[in-house]
């Protein structure tokens, strides 16, 4: 006959972080406008895209450019600006709710100062 084993016990206790569930994970929804240049590219003049609360800008600019690798032949270094809300952003700043990014091209390539961010 078996004798049963009691269950192994710390004796410290630690709580786990709470486990990520769907309710837990709120998107956010962005609006992306695009000039003529840019949209025949993407095939979107404008458009709402969701994505996940806590998302960095530099984590959606690399997956939207992997999305469209064609940009880099069609947009020259130098030559693709965009917009966070009306400001530059930086790589690091948070998306919300609503944030509104503009993707639009320069036939020239401009001086760093008249043009607010720019890939390459």
């Amino acid at each position: 006959m078996r004798t049963r084993r009691k269950p192994c016990r710390s004796t410290t206790r630690t709580r786990l972080p709470a486990r990520k569930t769907a309710r837990s994970i709120r998107p956010i929804t962005l609006t992306i406008q695009c000039d003529a240049t840019v949209a025949d590219v993407t095939g979107y003049q404008q458009a709402v895209l969701i994505s996940q609360r806590g998302a960095f800008f530099g984590d959606f600019f690399s997956c939207w450019l992997a999305n469209h690798p064609e940009i880099e032949r069609h947009c020259p270094p130098g030559t693709l600006a965009f917009t966070l809300n009306g400001r530059a952003p930086e790589m690091l700043d948070l998306l919300h709710d609503g944030d509104h990014l503009e993707f639009w091209t320069t036939h020239v390539r401009p001086a760093k100062e008249s043009m607010p961010a720019l890939l390459h």
